[in-house]
């Protein structure tokens, strides 16, 4: 790094608390800011790992500050975009491990490049970092403590190292195919309420709109499935259902696309109503999206994105891969369609959804009540859930079926999927919404 690159990157940031510290007569404050100043400046010379064989006992070394003799690790389950591990360090005898984490999560680049190709394109990359550096303190929703952002000098939007905290030690992850129940979930889009509110167009906190890798404005990153729906060939529709039930497992289990008998007559009519209509209706959504007011989006908040305390009643949220500027209906998709364990609960949706909006409408400035209704947020979510449907089916999981065996992860989520969706669809009258749409 350039010498005056380094003075204004790092020597520059690290002093500044320092000497704020140091004039209000904070003693401690001057402790903690010299060692994490000290962290900081021997981190700056990390080179930024691109695979988990980077992961040295030497680079652990320069990354606690101390002499790292060994560690253990766990990879995490494999994210679409991105790798994990869980990392227990064992220090040299005489190390001071008074300051030091008994373990850290590291997320890196995927190890695979079409992943990565993806990731870049959509810049997860870049916002992950940059939730981390310039906007994690602002937001309600709680998140893990972040140690460390490394970047590659030369391809810095591609090759980068998150070091955070690791949560399994006072959290619990929750389960997408295990589910939650109705209380978790009402509690959780309690959070959302709180952090939707904080950043409406302009902004109240930070202006989003001046972020450079925020501008992918209304839609949601899974967009690109919907694009890829409206162009598959018309007689494709029944062999991508087969595809995806006919996988031995599923058809063992009984899986129908269309959900569980009970739901068959609504979404008989449904699914290849969207079918009929998917080019129309992709492109009316994306004018719908893209015309409302916005405001900061998680963009994937799904239950394996979120852990609750072990001895408490709250929830911290994880990758931020997704943020962007959007219309909070398109949060609830993933948050709402999919995550409740008893099919029946699913009956209580639209509730939920009111539930959601009073606290953020009473939370968010005066104007975005007018601007962004509850109708609205109940059609973003509703027509988007059952795209995402048609567009898993079709899109997604019918390419790779043959390959998956029977104990895959995504085998016991599709499992699961189809009936929790349909009851989605169900509960928020989506064909009526779909009609609405094209008309």
């Amino acid at each position: 790094m350039p010498a005056d690159e380094y003075l204004k990157n790092i020597v520059g940031p690290v002093l500044k608390p320092i000497l704020a510290a140091a004039a209000s007569n904070r003693p401690d404050d001057v402790a903690a800011f010299l060692r994490a100043a000290l962290q900081k400046i021997r981190s700056s010379k990390l080179r930024c790992p691109k695979r988990i064989e980077d992961f040295t006992e030497k680079w652990m070394s320069q990354l606690f500050g101390a002499e790292v003799v060994s560690f253990r690790h766990k990879i995490l389950d494999q994210g679409v975009m991105s790798d994990a591990i869980i990392v227990w360090p064992t220090f040299a005898v005489g190390v001071d491990t008074t300051n030091q984490p008994k373990s850290v999560v590291i997320k890196y680049c995927k190890s695979v490049k079409s992943s990565t190709d993806n990731a870049v394109g959509l810049r997860a990359y870049e916002k992950e970092c940059g939730f981390y550096e310039k906007i994690q303190e602002h937001v309600a929703l709680a998140s893990p403590k972040c140690f460390e952002i490394l970047r590659d000098p030369d391809e810095p939007e591609r090759y980068f190292c998150i070091i955070m905290e690791d949560l399994t030690e006072e959290w619990v992850p929750l389960n997408q195919t295990i589910g939650i129940t109705l209380h978790d979930q009402k509690k959780i889009v309690e959070d959302c309420a709180k952090f939707h509110c904080q950043f409406w167009e302009p902004g109240t906190s930070i202006d989003c709109t001046k972020v450079d890798w925020l501008q992918n404005k209304g839609l949601p990153w899974y967009f690109s499935w919907f694009e890829g729906l409206a162009q598959t060939p018309d007689d494709k529709w029944e062999f991508c259902c087969n595809q995806v039930t006919s996988h031995p497992r599923l058809a063992r289990l009984g899986v129908s696309m269309y959900g569980i008998p009970s739901q068959f007559q609504y979404t008989k009519e449904l699914y290849p109503f969207i079918w009929r209509h998917r080019v129309k209706i992709v492109e009316k959504l994306r004018e719908r999206l893209e015309s409302r007011v916005m405001t900061l989006v998680h963009g994937d908040l799904r239950c394996d994105n979120i852990f609750k305390r072990k001895n408490g009643d709250d929830y911290c949220y994880i990758d931020w891969q997704g943020l962007a500027l959007g219309p909070p209906g398109v949060d609830m998709v993933q948050l709402l369609s999919a995550s409740m364990t008893d099919v029946a609960d699913y009956t209580q949706m639209t509730d939920l959804l009111d539930h959601y909006y009073k606290m953020m409408i009473e939370l968010s400035p005066d104007w975005v009540g007018d601007k962004y209704t509850f109708e609205m947020l109940k059609e973003d979510m509703g027509i988007t859930t059952a795209l995402v449907v048609i567009a898993g089916m079709v899109v997604l999981f019918s390419p790779i079926m043959s390959e998956l065996p029977d104990d895959h992860a995504l085998i016991d989520l599709i499992s699961i999927w189809p009936k929790r969706m349909a009851a989605t669809c169900q509960a928020l009258d989506c064909l009526q919404m779909m009609k609405d749409l094209i008309e």
